[in-house]
């Protein structure tokens, strides 16, 4: 089915076909005007018409998948990570939820996520929300906290930001 751009694109390329094929029995200045009209309303039309058809066909996401290349992983990690090395921070959610595993309620979580990390990380849940703040030794270790969270069951997302004693 046309859509309104659709329609408005048929019938001006039918229009300025219809002119030139009028101005074809006039004078050669005019038929030249002619001319120039159906070539710049082509040249306009099929340089919009991708832009309004692709919200229907979505070609952009045939060729997305949800895996990430390791350079891209390793870009990412390293956006998390402050310009002077000093702080570790980001959002992250689990990958997959396990039906097979009941999920924790937020104490569950809390207690689970308090005793993996040490004494200088503070812990938030709230609704299967981990909210991680304080100081991690390295951004290693702040990572494989983060990454341990994330199987905890119940856990929907996780937000950290640590300060990081050793700066590599």
């Amino acid at each position: 089915m046309m859509n309104f751009t659709d329609l408005i694109t048929l019938s001006t390329v039918v229009i300025a076909i219809a002119v030139s094929a009028q101005l074809i029995n006039k004078s050669k200045p005019v038929f030249n005007l002619g001319l120039i009209a159906v070539g710049a309303s082509l040249l306009f039309f099929t340089k919009t018409m991708p832009a309004t058809a692709t919200p229907d066909l979505h070609f952009a996401a045939l060729a997305a998948t949800d895996s990430m290349s390791r350079e891209q992983d390793a870009l990412e990690e390293n956006l998390k990570l402050a310009p002077g090395g000093g702080h570790y921070t980001g959002l992250e959610y689990p990958e997959t939820i396990n039906p097979k595993k009941s999920p924790l309620d937020d104490q569950g979580i809390q207690n689970k996520v308090e005793s993996m990390s040490d004494s200088k990380v503070i812990v938030a849940v709230t609704n299967g929300s981990v909210r991680l703040t304080g100081r991690a030794k390295d951004k290693y270790s702040a990572h494989d906290l983060v990454e341990n969270v994330k199987e905890i069951p119940g856990v929907r997302e996780i937000t950290f930001d640590f300060s990081l004693e050793d700066i590599k």
